[in-house]
């Protein structure tokens, strides 16, 4: 891997990560993503429609939810995606929380209807969590369950993909998600030779994040994300 830096943008700061999966000019990239990563679970996603990202609950009292990105597919599945950097020790309970609150928000009020679209929460992970410490994992898919490991619905289910450890050799993981995990972690170091060896789909995801392409005041919103990016990671 080439070491020539300031190319490329750093995907996983909150700047890149938005302007790559969650505007409307560059959705394909988000496509694809999901594909890979879970449409083995939920069927094969060709559109994706994006949604409010702020969700609130049934009353002012209840606290409300502020995803990274919400967004529907063209059946009507609902899917939470969250870029988290910084290692948060509840971040498991995070997720079930903005995943219930996703299922309350899609829900018809009143009545006593309880059929739920489905929804997945799909996070990315720059960090290892606390409840699969040591695992070495790169991808979890984690479906309601029970003692005899028995799916009780396939319409609600949390993923969660962890840079930190992703390797080459990872066997768990498909060849689409191994490119899209070299990408995602190796992109800051790439350079054009490296460019020249990538798909198609991730030489058009790359122009988008060459640092020479921001105007002036995009520099400026990316130069304060790599901080705060910087920040999380010390």
């Amino acid at each position: 891997m080439a070491k020539n830096k300031n190319i490329f943008q750093i995907p996983t700061t909150d700047f890149t990560f938005k302007k790559i999966f969650g505007t409307e000019a560059n959705k394909r990239f988000l496509i694809d993503f999901l594909n890979c990563f879970v449409s083995k679970y939920t069927g094969i996603i060709t559109d994706v429609t994006y949604l409010p990202t702020e969700q609130y609950g049934l009353n002012d009292t209840e606290r409300r939810a502020v995803f990274d990105l919400l967004c529907v597919d063209q059946n009507q599945q609902n899917f939470i995606i969250e870029m988290q950097r910084a290692n948060q020790p509840d971040f498991a309970e995070r997720s079930i929380f903005y995943l219930s609150r996703a299922i309350s928000a899609s829900m018809e009020k009143g009545g006593y209807d309880y059929h739920i679209l489905p929804t997945y929460s799909v996070n990315l992970l720059d960090f290892e969590l606390p409840e699969y410490k040591n695992s070495g994992e790169c991808f979890q898919a984690l479906f309601l369950t029970d003692q005899k490991n028995r799916i009780l619905t396939t319409k609600v289910a949390i993923f969660y993909i962890k840079l930190r450890n992703f390797a080459a050799e990872s066997s768990e993981l498909t060849e689409g998600m191994r490119n899209w995990l070299d990408l995602l972690k190796n992109m800051p170091r790439m350079d054009d030779s490296d460019y020249e060896r990538q798909k198609p789909l991730f030489r058009e995801l790359l122009d988008v994040c060459r640092i020479s392409k921001l105007n002036t005041m995009e520099k400026e919103n990316y130069r304060k994300s790599v901080l705060e990016y910087e920040d999380v990671q010390l």
